[in-house]
Order: structure tokens, then C-alpha cells, then sequence
């Protein structure tokens, strides 16, 4: 099956939940342990439940068919909360229950909490929220990004304006930003104004909303105010109902303006409720429930070991091409392994395009640890209820843009 790990010999069924005060404090001789933390109940809940059932399949998957270097891989699984605090005792616990990488961290602001920890203990964060400059410029051995960075948004922007605006004869493109309130969200506005003189664009407005938000009316209202001709969103997957409602109600709902949300926006079930022909969106891998050979694994795996519900939920197959990486990282770490040597093993690690759900050479190395070097621009048309691509996969570093320090 693609995408699978080749070395297979061992059989067990992954577990989640808390951990037990038999879990010891190394993954034992016969179990890999993967730890993962995130929000799985309350308001952000959505940012953890479908990214652990993509993990979680995947892995189930594996170790149905005989799991890893003789082992079983053990999936042990906790609800941070989307709080600091809770994060790093999460985080401790997982490493006391033998965790080798913990996997997860949808949160820049609260990964910014753990990562200390993270680093006392040597063992490796991997998670599509690790998107800030201070753990992947230069690479740190103790953070991996499964998803865009601020700057892989940015500069896969630039690359999109740069095809896009000649097409729509904008000489000198307006651009806006509308992003949810953390760490990220201050390098997207840093990186489009750093854009804006390299690239040639005007910023005409940047606006802030919260995560828990419940409407973007007078974010939205400013934006069009400024009458951009392209809106960056770098939003999760359920503001886009009420960001949509912003668009309505502001003129902000015609192909006269390109909204074009992040990679992490990717629930395609909720862009079926947006109603504007606008939306374009930045993608890293395939929606979950896509019609397409190469989620049929997935979808497969995830019926049959009891994650059918959450394949619909965002960064289903994020967390799969997640325990992907993982699992193949292990498969290189052996016999012997720690925190450390799985960390080693991440940076020699690659999936090629990840059984076909991603553009090419998706993996780590010591130069780069984030997974994705391609990416691809969306357009995700009403009606037809289908995402259709507008460029090719791009290679996002071509188009590299750099903020100034300080600014």
C-alpha cells in the first residue's frame, strides 16, 4: 500500500489515551511510544481531534500489517487544551511515559511554552503548528513543521501573485491580511509588508481575530475599505464560514478580489458553506475526503479501524503524513532508540510525495526541517464543490521572502 513503511514484522493495534502508571518511563523492548498533544475537547477541539485520527490510522494501519523493525507503535495521546500550562505538564507526562516524539502542536503561541521543554528532555516536537521562524531558522533539532510556516505562506504567495496579477493586469497588486491572533499570525504581517517592497505590493490593511472568534464583520469591513486585490487569510477551517459572511457583506465576495486562505485551512466540507466564487486556498496535501486513488488508503484505514468520523474533520491527512514521517523515522532509528536519535533519524527522513497526497520530496533534513518543499494554489469553485488546481506544485523557496529583523 503506498506510502507505508517498508520494514514490517511485528503486529499490535496503536492506543491513545492517558497514559497508565505501567507505560514506565522508556518505549520497551516490543512498542515504539508516540506521544501526541493538542486540544481534543472544548472551542478548539477541532484543531487536534481529526489531526490525531489521521495519526492514529495510519499507524493502526501499520501495525496491522506487522508494525515496525518487530515493534508495535503505541500512540499515547493528550488533550493540552490549547492552554501553556497544560501543554508543558502534557508534554512532561508523555515523556515520562516513554514518548520517543511527540507529535501534534496546531498552536504557534502555545508550542512557544513547550519547546523549552522540549529541549531540556531531547525529545522532538513534530506538528503542523510549529510554524515560527524560532524553530525552523535555522533548524533546531527539537522542532519539525508538518505544515506551511509563515514564510512558506508568504513566499508561496509571492510566487501566486507573481503568475496571477499580470493575468488580471494589476501592476502594483493590493494585498490584505486577515489572521487569527498568535505568534504566526505577527510573522505573516511582518513577512507581506517585507513582501510589499520586494515583490511590489501595496499592504493596504492587515487585521487580528481570535481564535474563538464568532464573527468578522468589522475585520472584514476594514479590509474592504482599503479595496485589496488579493486577501491573505491565514485563518483555521471554522472561521471560514463567518470570514465568508464578512466577504458578503463587505463587496468582498467577487473574482474582482482573490481571497486565498493558508495551507491549514483545508476543510473542503466547510468550504461547500462559504457561497462566494473567490476562495482560493494554498495546499500541502490533499483534502482527507478528496475523490482521488491516493486517498483511497487513507480513507480505507480509516474506516476500518474506527476513525471513519473524524476523516471528514480538518488535518485528517496532515496527521497522517505526520505519522508517515514518523514512522519511517523510526524504522531508520532501529533497535537502540531515544529522543535524540529519533530527532537524528527525522533529519535523514523522507516520503517521497507521501503515497501521492502531497507535491514532491516531502521530509527533513539537517538544512531544512520543514516537511514540505511544494506547494500548490486551489481554487475552490461552488456548486461543483471541488477544489481544481491553478498552478502546478511549486517550489516554495524559489520565491523565498524574508522579513527584516525588528520590523
Amino acid at each position: 500500500m503506498a506510502g507505508f513503511v517498508a520494514v514490517i514484522v511485528a503486529i499490535s493495534v496503536a492506543a491513545c489515551g492517558t497514559p497508565s502508571e505501567d507505560d514506565g518511563t522508556a518505549s520497551g523492548a516490543d512498542e515504539y511510544v508516540v506521544g501526541y498533544q493538542a486540544p481534543l475537547s472544548g472551542d478548539l477541539s477541532f484543531l487536534g481531534t481529526g489531526n490525531l485520527g489521521g495519526l492514529e490510522s495510519y499507524f493502526d494501519q501499520v501495525n496491522s500489517e506487522g508494525g515496525i523493525n518487530g515493534r508495535q507503535v503505541k500512540v499515547i495521546s493528550q488533550d493540552d487544551m490549547g492552554a501553556v500550562d497544560t501543554a508543558v505538564t502534557k508534554f512532561k507526562e508523555l515523556v515520562r511515559s516513554g514518548a520517543l516524539v511527540v507529535g501534534g502542536f496546531p498552536i504557534s503561541t502555545v508550542n512557544q511554552g513547550v519547546f523549552q521543554v522540549a529541549a531540556k528532555e531531547e525529545v522532538p516536537m513534530i506538528g503542523y503548528g510549529i510554524n515560527t521562524d524560532e524553530f525552523v531558522t535555522p533548524p533546531n533539532p527539537w522542532a519539525f513543521a508538518t505544515a506551511g510556516t509563515a514564510r512558506t505562506f508568504v513566499s508561496m504567495m509571492n510566487a501566486y501573485v507573481e503568475s496571477s496579477a499580470p493575468k488580471r493586469g494589476l501592476q502594483e497588486p493590493k494585498v490584505a491580511v486577515l489572521a487569527v491572533d498568535t505568534a504566526a499570525s505577527k510573522e505573516v504581517r511582518d513577512l507581506v509588508a517585507a513582501a510589499s517592497d520586494e515583490a511590489g505590493w501595496q499592504l493596504t490593511d492587515s487585521e487580528f481575530i481570535p481564535l474563538t472568534a464568532t464573527d468578522a464583520n468589522a475585520q472584514m469591513a476594514k479590509i474592504a475599505q482599503s479595496k485589496p486585490d488579493y486577501v491573505f487569510l491565514w485563518t483555521a477551517s471554522p472561521l471560514l464560514p463567518m470570514i465568508a459572511n464578512g466577504a458578503k457583506a463587505n463587496g468582498l465576495d467577487s473574482e474582482d478580489v482573490q481571497i486565498v486562505g493558508a495551507d491549514f485551512a483545508d476543510n473542503e466540507a466547510i468550504m461547500s458553506q462559504l457561497g462566494i466564487p473567490n476562495y482560493y486556498y494554498d495546499q500541502i496535501n490533499l483534502w482527507s475526503q478528496a475523490k482521488d486513488g491516493a486517498t483511497a488508503p487513507m480513507q480505507a484505514a480509516a474506516k476500518k479501524f474506527g476513525h471513519g468520523e473524524e476523516l471528514g474533520e480538518s488535518y485528517f491527512t496532515d496527521g497522517w503524513v505526520e505519522a508517515e514521517i514518523i514512522a519511517a523515522a523510526l524504522d531508520k532509528c532501529g533497535d537502540d532508540c531515544s529522543g535524540k536519535s529519533v530527532s537524528e533519524a527525522l533529519e535523514e527522513t523522507t516520503v517521497g510525495d507521501a503515497g501521492g497526497l502531497a507535491g514532491p520530496d516531502v521530509g527533513f533534513s539537517a538544512d531544512s526541517h520543514e516537511a514540505y518543499t511544494h506547494q500548490r494554489v486551489v481554487h475552490f469553485v461552488p456548486g461543483k464543490d471541488v477544489a481544481v488546481p491553478v498552478t502546478p506544485w511549486i517550489e516554495w523557496k524559489e520565491h523565498e521572502i524574508h522579513a527584516e529583523e525588528g520590523s
